[in-house]
């Protein structure tokens, strides 16, 4: 017969012991979405050089040992390339450049992330609709809001505006329906 004490030194044993493997499976887990992510980001910039310089391999460029701390402030940057498509006959896009950091802060919060695609949006149905602030204004009014050049400009540069604005804005610029996934 096993002694009481010697029982229960076991099966605390044994319980840190799952908990240690439990952590470490979820650190492996944690690991392989951010190595899932690291692929995106670089298909994203192969697809951002490939853009500019077209005749070049982007898979040709030899991998940099990364270093724990890195002097440069662009280290780890986000790219996204966003099509605004035709304006005026002309291609319409930008590049968005994010730092690990301003990464980082954006996936606490998520209502960031959305807040900056709901003004970059707004901001490029205006230029394809070719409407100023003023002209929103202007318009707006007929629809009973009663805002100025300097009060939509404030609203869409920090861009936490109401969603009612947001409706009003997209029905004063003609754009009868808004998919989600253009957003």
């Amino acid at each position: 017969m096993v002694p009481q004490s010697a029982t229960f030194g076991w099966t605390t044993w044994l319980v840190r012991l799952r908990r240690k493997r439990a952590y470490l499976a979820g650190e492996i887990a944690q690991a392989e979405r951010q190595l899932a992510d690291k692929r995106k980001v670089l298909a994203t910039l192969d697809a951002t050089i490939q853009l500019f310089a077209p005749t070049s391999n982007p898979e040709l460029i030899p991998p940099i040992r990364p270093t724990r701390r890195c002097a440069h402030p662009l280290s780890y940057v986000r790219i996204r390339y966003h099509s605004g498509g035709v304006v005026n006959g002309k291609v319409v896009g930008y590049a968005v450049f994010r730092s690990e950091s301003e990464m980082l802060a954006m996936a606490e919060t998520g209502e960031q992330d959305w807040t900056d695609r709901t003004k970059r949006f707004l901001k490029a149905e205006l230029k394809r609709a070719d409407v100023t602030y003023e002209g929103l204004a202007e318009k707006m009014a007929g629809l009973g809001w009663t805002e100025t050049k300097a009060s939509v400009a404030s609203k869409i540069g920090r861009g936490g505006f109401p969603a009612s604005f947001f409706l009003a804005a997209m029905k004063a610029i003609g754009r009868d329906q808004v998919r989600l996934e253009d957003v």
